[in-house]
């Protein structure tokens, strides 16, 4: 499926009601708390796009937005490949791309920072920040485009530093994931949003370590059922089977309490009127951890 092509100018105030009802490549770093400005998380990043907060552009922005099309051209040159600015869309998902080639194989994401800062250092290393990681992973998961030009802009010679991005469905599939946590705060007031704690940075790594863990045992237990199913399938009721650590024998289990039959039994004694709650043990509070599907 080829995603939609939007006949909307980038910055218009047409392009910044689209992007308010889709999830924007721009947004990504956000939405995986790793934004080094505001909206930081997926909390700033709900109250900005609820309307509770106002989106701050900064001079650096402008000026970066001013220099686009001079460093697309300096790309074009040194690449023999021309690109078009162009705002595409795959369902919920929306990307606002710096340009395209012409095969569409090819997507274009500039950066012209005012200061010789971590992501110019990193360019000249070959090298992307994790927050431009995440917008470019969501660029090519709306686009389908086979790489991304990563074109980085040094301010203090201006030269041009490129680097070659491509694919990784590793982190395409916690994006999507963050996406959908990201969701339901979309239906929350700014009260309500107010309260919402995002995940704490020094938890990330150990809810990224329990998910794992979680897949893995899923994993394990899978495989348990499926070599216990072959075992049990030549076990009759005379046989026991003992060997390399494992003992298979049959037994009968005794059937458990009927826990509705005896509510039954008691009201058709004393009288559908009897409060059973009374002999009901207290609540008790427990944590649940639940993997969202």
């Amino acid at each position: 499926m080829f995603p939609e092509t939007l006949n909307l100018e980038q910055g218009s105030q047409e392009w910044l009601e689209v992007r308010k009802k889709h999830f924007c490549a721009s947004e990504a770093p956000a939405v995986m708390s790793v934004n080094p400005y505001f909206p930081r998380n997926p909390t700033d990043l709900a109250k900005q796009k609820l309307g509770y907060v106002n989106p701050f552009v900064s001079q650096a922005m402008k000026e970066g937005h001013r220099l686009e099309p001079i460093i697309r051209a300096q790309v074009e040159l040194k690449t023999d490949l021309e690109f078009e600015p162009e705002v595409l869309v795959r369902g919920k998902f929306l990307a606002s791309l710096d340009g395209i080639s012409w095969e569409r194989d090819t997507i274009l994401e500039i950066k012209a920072p005012q200061s010789n800062n971590a992501t110019v250092k990193w360019a000249m290393e070959g090298r992307v920040i994790l927050a431009h990681q995440y917008q470019i992973q969501h660029q090519l998961m709306v686009s389908k485009a086979d790489k991304c030009i990563y074109a980085v802009r040094n301010p203090d010679d201006c030269e041009i530093y490129l680097v070659d991005v491509f694919p990784d469905q590793l982190l395409q599939k916690k994006l999507k994931l963050a996406w959908k946590d990201f969701e339901p705060l979309m239906d929350l007031n700014e009260n309500e949003l107010s309260t919402h704690e995002p995940l704490p940075d020094d938890l990330a790594p150990l809810v990224e370590q329990y998910l794992k863990g979680k897949e893995l045992a899923k994993e394990a237990a899978e495989m348990m059922k499926t070599a216990q199913d072959g075992i049990l399938a030549d076990l009759d009721e005379r046989k026991s089977y003992q060997g390399m650590g494992l003992k298979v024998q049959r037994r009968t289990r005794k059937g458990g309490i009927d826990k509705k039959l005896i509510e039954l039994t008691i009201k058709a004694a004393l009288g559908d009127d009897i409060d059973l709650d009374k002999y009901t043990k207290p609540s008790t509070n427990y944590t649940v951890l639940e993997v969202i599907k």
